[in-house]
């Protein structure tokens, strides 16, 4: 018994060399670069289609979606979101094949946009690839302006078609989301090593309603937070600017649970701390 799964394991090994092709993007997690210019996401979806012509499709690798013996042939795509040139850029890559190569293939990217996290994503673009050639790296990607502050979550429909003539289709709306700003920036996500506060994730629609923050705030949450968590480990007072999470500009108010702990502009980021700059740039295209 040994010997028989050894020789299928050595089988396996043989044919995904010679079928199945992978590359250093075709990994069973989402794929993200974001910084100060942008962010650059891809999100792996396969299909795979069995002897019986019964087909399966799941978000992640081929590798990772390989799991039957009665697999006929598979295909990963990549539905890929950029922002990195200040414009909406989406569309899709061919990452990984096995078996025979499908013969054409209709590709629907659609970008969905909302206000909040777990809200109601509407429509914000969407664009049909009609594909013929399969090559490996394959991109092809459509560019739109981006307008506003948004939640995005991205929308896979393809069907694919293999020599038997038959399409199967591909339908995928994945939580994945990402809050992205009118630069193409991502809002970071932080919490306080030391207490354990997160930075709150506003909503994309808040109105103007600027205020001014009370004089002794800054002595008030310095307070709670010695009491509350201790005499701070990770910076100094002194080189700390008390961030509201939910501007003053938008009508954000002076009480601890909307104040954080941020390296003020000038002093070096250092353990962990994110800086306050870091955060103004962001708001600043709110």
């Amino acid at each position: 018994m040994k010997k028989f799964w050894s020789a299928l394991l050595l089988m396996m090994l043989v044919l995904s060399m010679i079928f199945g092709v992978a590359n250093a993007e075709e990994v069973s997690q989402i794929t993200k670069k974001s910084d100060e210019n942008g962010v650059h996401v891809e999100i792996p979806y396969t299909m795979t289609v069995d002897k019986t012509g019964k087909s399966v499709t799941k978000q992640g690798s081929i590798a990772e979606n390989r799991v039957s013996p009665s697999a006929d042939y598979a295909i990963q795509y990549n539905a890929i979101f950029d922002t990195t040139g200040g414009n909406l850029v989406y569309g899709y890559r061919i990452v990984g094949m096995y078996g025979a190569k499908p013969t054409r293939a209709t590709i629907t990217i659609a970008p969905h946009i909302s206000t909040t996290r777990n809200g109601s994503y509407a429509q914000y673009g969407s664009r049909t690839f009609n594909v013929t050639s399969f090559n490996l790296n394959k991109v092809e990607t459509t560019t739109e302006n981006l307008y506003g502050t948004h939640y995005w979550r991205i929308k896979i429909d393809a069907r694919t078609y293999w020599s038997d003539a038959i399409g199967y289709e591909q339908n995928l709306f994945p939580d994945y989301t990402l809050l992205i700003n009118t630069k193409g920036v991502e809002y970071p996500t932080y919490t306080d090593p030391q207490s354990g506060i997160r930075l709150w994730e506003p909503p994309t629609n808040l109105s103007v309603n600027q205020r001014s923050a009370d004089w002794n705030y800054r002595q008030n949450f310095k307070d709670y937070y010695d009491y509350s968590f201790g005499t701070p480990k990770y910076f100094t007072w002194d080189d700390t600017h008390i961030h509201h999470m939910q501007p003053l500009k938008y009508g954000g108010l002076d009480v601890v649970y909307n104040l954080i702990p941020v390296w003020k502009t000038g002093a070096i980021p250092q353990n962990g701390i994110i800086s306050h700059t870091v955060l103004n740039n962001w708001w600043t295209h709110y």
